[in-house]
């Protein structure tokens, strides 16, 4: 990993014959020898080297053309590839790979020589581990002629000497490893809460229970999740079924080293553990495993196999004896590990809030902290454990000034512990390496997408991928737990996580960043705009640029299909619309409010709709875009006037009106007098109403706009039932039906119904009264539009009930009360 905390999917192997590996697996490497020289120097001194350096070092007397070297250089690169940019140039400074020195196998057989002496008075058999581990990583000499003041054979030779006294000390011969009983890691301290979990690992290997005592057992969740905290836990408490040892081994699946442990290597490691002699043991990795099963054979032995990669890692391993158990922690769902062995899963969720909050408190302390502060950290870490710990001890050495740590949690730094198994930034971008490539750019495009909840189809979009890629990819991320599928086809990840994706895309082109993000808008603005017409199919005309390509909007099939996508992209939507200009697209933050407004109308959701309309408004304002600012003053206007601020939403109708005439755009005018119209009548002003809606039906007659005529009719006749001119009133609503009929637009059927029954009602016409109120009803059902749905409810359970159908009457006023309850009107 860089010091700008990017993950690097490289390993490199000096230690024999020079090898790169990405994920694990060798990669190509075309280059010539000379260039490979060239990365093997780079490599060790892991600094800045100058050309002329360069030249003097690998080649002496006979070094080769300026031009030779760049092509090299240039060589090294593809062989990188995607990760070229790690071999850097600088101008008077020469040539550097910036990489982890644990990458590099050399590096980290020093590390863990280091640690391996200073461990070996106080902890004789972890200093045994930790040297092992550093002999197992030769497979021949290192390029020792390119070294300076360091010969690592002779660190070698050492670590092997320490090795075999520390097993002399023992009491063993030299490749004897000590027989005590192995035991399990310490599980971490302030441990709490997974009642639920702990019973259920108690369950499943109760011999009475449900199918019989299982074999193996997977617990998997996302990372920093707890994984390892539990199984350890756990195994502390059921030790003693387990007389012949009990053993942890980190597998390496997700580690900065980048390459996971064979199975071979596994099975040596838990052979050692297990006491035997490692120097008789064969390097053919199915002699190794068939010893480690016979080992096991007639022994009780609890394994904790923690941090696995996958499958293959351990189908081999967890073959153990009717007497064992092996417990498998993965960030993967191993779901063939059920079908191969029988495994019964432990899925680790994060807890609820307050769960997280108990967590929290154990890692206090003592630290006592107010109530919403607590809940602001808990809402930080995502109720995430690792982030929980992270935050709980930073608070406890923080003495007075918690203010500023929680402040730094905001970011996802603020959770790097500096040490790599602890450090959440590091825990997460190491799922983040073990993506396939494809993967990995379409997770830090996800940083394109406002969130809350994505579809295949919108991050296609923010990627720039065919859908089928989209789907293979999100899989994969759903699989490695940084995506949860929330619902089928929809999926959700922690603000954490999408932290993550910012910070990985940092140096990712930027006009890939914007052409994505207009990508995502387009998705949801050409899908918004067919639903908005599914809705209503001759509402004020939107022209909108073709979509761009890769935006892949959807098509809906019908009115209740396009209700329901507005539905569920509500959220969605808003983020798009509030952040638009801060995303660079307040123009179409705009247009997507416009293809809105009849769905937030009718839903209900007048809140979200001034919200909206304030936020397109100053976009529009900041770019003085003349085509949008209508648009935003009507829907503002329509908005506050279903709350009730009339001064208010009177200003801002008339404003848009202005601009409207200015602009000679007589299809937005008509729509103006029918808002003034509908205002004025909410407002009692029951002459002025009619008379907007007179100047509407005259300005359609003359241009020929039959939609908007027949809105026009609608509102002229509800303006005669409030003036009492019934009889007028029917001729207008007839016409108002007819025209929406033909025209398929069912809200306005609704209305006009709505007023016809009114009229008719008062007319002393109850039967046909009722018959339009129940059709006006389910119109409105139909039309998703609720708030009128309800009133007209009502008001047939007045009617109902004054012609003695109580039963009726409850029916009609319980419907009503369900759809306030849901609108919270």
């Amino acid at each position: 990993m860089d010091e700008a905390g990017v993950p690097s999917e490289l390993t490199f192997r000096l230690l024999g014959p020079f090898e790169i590996r990405r994920n694990g697996v060798p990669i190509e490497m075309r280059s010539k020898p000379k260039a490979r020289r060239v990365l093997l120097l780079l490599l060790l001194e892991r600094r800045f080297i100058t050309v002329e350096e360069l030249l003097e070092r690998l080649w002496k007397d006979n070094p080769p053309l300026m031009s030779t070297l760049q092509e090299y250089v240039s060589d090294l690169r593809k062989d990188l590839r995607p990760d070229g940019h790690l071999l850097e140039h600088r101008r008077g400074s020469g040539y550097r790979i910036e990489v982890d020195r644990d990458t590099v196998d050399l590096f980290r057989f020093a590390r863990l020589v280091k640690d391996g002496r200073a461990l070996a008075d106080r902890e004789p058999r972890r200093a045994l581990e930790l040297l092992r581990e550093a002999l197992e990583l030769w497979t021949g000499d290192p390029p020792v002629d390119l070294l300076t003041n360091w010969d690592p054979r002779a660190d070698r030779r050492a670590a092997q000497e320490l090795v075999d006294r520390l097993e002399a000390e023992a009491g063993n011969a030299p490749g004897q490893s000590p027989r005590s009983v192995p035991r399990l890691d310490e599980p971490p301290p302030n441990f709490a809460g997974r009642t639920r979990e702990l019973a259920e690992l108690d369950r499943h290997v109760d011999p009475a229970g449900p199918g019989g005592a299982t074999r193996v057992i997977v617990i998997d969740g996302q990372a920093g999740v707890g994984k390892t905290a539990l199984a350890l836990q756990w195994g502390a408490r059921v030790a003693g079924n387990y007389p012949d040892g009990q053993i942890s081994l980190n597998l390496r699946g997700f580690d900065p080293t980048g390459t996971p442990l064979k199975p071979e290597t596994i099975a040596r490691r838990l052979l050692v553990k297990l006491g035997v002699d490692e120097r008789g043991l064969t390097p053919d990795p199915e002699d190794l495993l068939d010893r480690y099963r016979a080992e096991l054979a007639g022994r009780s032995v609890l394994l904790v196999l923690d941090n696995a990669a996958n499958l293959e890692q351990v189908k081999a391993l967890v073959q153990v004896s009717s007497t064992s158990l092996a417990v498998v922690t993965s960030r993967r769902r191993l779901d063939g590990l059920a079908v191969l062995r029988g495994a019964r899963f432990v899925p680790v969720e994060r807890p609820d809030s307050d769960g997280a909050a108990d967590m929290l408190r154990g890692h206090l302390g003592g630290v006592e902290l107010d109530a919403s502060v607590a809940d602001t950290i808990v809402a930080a870490c995502g109720r995430l454990p690792l982030a929980l710990a992270i935050a709980g001890a930073r608070i406890r050495r923080s003495g007075r000034d918690i203010d500023s740590t929680v402040r730094s949690l905001a970011e996802l730094e603020g959770f790097d512990t500096g040490d790599e198994t602890t450090s959440l930034p590091v825990v997460l971008r190491w799922s983040y390496a073990r993506l396939s490539p494809i993967s990995q750019d379409l997770f830090r495009a996800l940083n394109r997408h406002p969130g809350p909840e994505l579809t295949i189809g919108a991050v296609a979009a923010a990627a720039g991928r065919q859908v089928s890629d989209a789907e293979r990819s999100l899989a994969e991320l759903s699989e490695m737990r940084l995506l949860e599928e929330a619902t089928a086809g929809r999926y959700t990840f922690l603000d954490l996580i999408r932290k993550l994706a910012i910070d990985l895309a940092r140096d990712d082109d930027a006009e890939q960043r914007i052409a994505g993000v207009a990508r995502v808008f387009d998705h949801y603005l050409h899908t918004a705009d067919r639903c908005a017409t599914r809705m209503r199919p001759h509402r004020q005309p939107l022209p909108l640029d073709p979509p761009v390509d890769g935006a892949e909007p959807i098509t809906v099939a019908s009115e209740a299909a396009a209700i329901a996508w507005f539905d569920v992209e509500l959220p969605v939507l808003r983020r798009l619309v509030l952040r638009c200009a801060q995303l660079g697209q307040p123009k179409r933050g705009w247009q997507l409010l416009t293809t809105m407004i009849d769905y937030l109308d009718w839903r209900g959701h007048w809140s979200d709709w001034i919200e909206l309309s304030e936020a397109a408004l100053r976009a529009c304002e900041e770019i003085n875009d003349k085509a949008g600012m209508p648009r935003c003053l009507r829907s503002l206007g329509r908005a506050l006037v279903q709350v009730s601020r009339f001064e208010e939403a009177e200003e801002h109708l008339q404003a848009a009106l202005a601009r409207y005439q200015a602009m000679a755009d007589v299809d937005g005018q008509l729509r103006l007098h029918h808002d003034l119209g509908y205002l004025y009548d909410q407002q009692g002003r029951i002459e002025a109403a009619l008379g907007e809606a007179t100047r509407c039906c005259d300005l359609a007659d003359t241009h020929g706009i039959t939609q908007e005529k027949a809105n026009a009719l609608g509102g002229m006749a509800w303006c005669l039932v409030r003036l009492e001119r019934y009889s007028e009133a029917l001729p207008c609503c007839e016409q108002a039906i007819a025209l929406h009929r033909a025209a398929g637009f069912p809200h306005g059927e609704a209305a006009a119904r709505h007023t016809l029954g009114l009229a008719q009602e008062k007319l002393g016409d109850h039967d046909e009264a009722l018959q339009n109120l129940e059709e006006s009803a389910t119109l409105c059902q139909r039309a998703g539009d609720r708030p009128n749905e309800a009133m007209i409810l009502e008001k047939i359970a007045s009617l109902r009930a004054a012609r003695g159908d109580n039963a009726g009457a409850d029916s009609a006023r319980a419907r009503a009360a369900h759809i306030r309850r849901e609108l919270e009107v």
